[in-house]
């Protein structure tokens, strides 16, 4: 794409925050600054220097921090669909048995990851590799934002994020009732004012306490409109959010539903081949009877064969 094609998709959005946490354990303070970043961009917690931790530990700690953040804060979760495309991907490259445990299945757990100066760290039972998909989570993370599409997901969670902020601010900086209520306070200054004076009838004090409660109705009509606009775009965004989902949900399913059906094809093809190789096989085993059964009847009997044959027949 030409830059000045590539220009036209720029914003000045942040796409992704990766919030990483020290192993073995996660800070108050870590889980504070993240209660006020989830809601302005997507969060994607990372746990550094995971090479320190056992699989074990590992996994246990991955556990703890996603019941320390499900009830404050709302991390970034890749596609299913883009975690299973990794994975097969990683497994085809592997040497052996390959299972990957990319944060968890629905990608909801943290990434373990690890770094070094050198891509390895030499221990006393082995060698760390950082580019190894089965020491750290470093490829998978990378493959999925570069290759499986991870960052059109981030964009587009990144602007629902940005609306979503941009209509709380906007319904935040709302004067609520100030500028009526100073208007109010004029016209009842006013009102007293007329009613204070004697070179008035009260017929026109009157008339002007009811047009002061008229403007103040005016005002809070206008007020409750204003709300109720930012309260309609809050729930159009969240219809689209709800939406969203579901056709990403339909989504991976019919590609469920798609790769069962390649590999019950797959399978049913290979169980033709089979049937074309069993009858290829039996095809040759006919043509060499029938070139047998040809050959010893046009091959002439020996004599013995006909004197035994000749002394059978006298018999008879």
């Amino acid at each position: 794409m030409p830059l000045d094609e590539e220009k036209k998709l720029w914003n000045g959005l942040v796409h992704l925050c990766l919030f990483f946490i020290p192993p073995h354990r996660m800070k108050r303070a870590d889980v504070e600054l993240m209660q006020r970043l989830h809601t302005l961009v997507p969060l994607v917690v990372v746990i550094a220097k995971s090479d320190t931790m056992t699989t074990e530990e590992t996994w246990k700690f991955k556990h703890q921090v996603c019941d320390q953040l499900k009830q404050h804060v709302s991390t970034f979760r890749f596609n299913e669909r883009s975690i299973k495309e990794v994975e097969k991907l990683h497994a085809e490259h592997a040497v052996d048995t390959f299972q990957p445990l990319y944060g968890g299945a629905d990608g909801s757990l943290p990434w373990a990851v690890m770094g070094a100066d050198d891509s390895q760290r030499e221990y006393i039972w082995g060698t760390a590799i950082t580019n190894e998909p089965r020491h750290s989570e470093l490829p998978a993370l990378r493959d999925l934002l570069l290759r499986a599409g991870g960052w059109q997901q981030l964009k587009r969670d990144a602007a629902l994020k940005a609306d979503k902020e941009a209509a709380r601010r906007a319904k935040a900086t709302l004067p609520p009732c100030r500028w009526g209520s100073e208007l109010w306070r004029g016209t009842r200054v006013g009102a007293e004012g007329l009613l204070s004076s004697r070179l008035l009838s009260p017929l026109l004090a009157v008339l002007a306490l009811v047009a002061a409660l008229v403007v103040a109705l005016t005002v809070r009509d206008a007020f409750h409109k204003e709300m109720s606009s930012v309260l309609t775009l809050e729930q159009q965004l969240e219809a689209l959010g709800r939406d969203l989902s579901s056709c990403s949900q339909a989504r991976d399913a019919l590609d469920r539903a798609s790769s069962a059906a390649k590999a019950e094809r797959m399978l049913y093809e290979r169980k033709v081949a089979m049937l074309e190789d069993d009858w290829n096989e039996c095809t040759q085993v006919r043509k060499a009877l029938e070139i047998d059964l040809q050959a010893i009847k046009t091959t002439p009997k020996p004599p013995l064969a006909a004197a035994t044959e000749r002394q059978a027949r006298s018999w008879w």
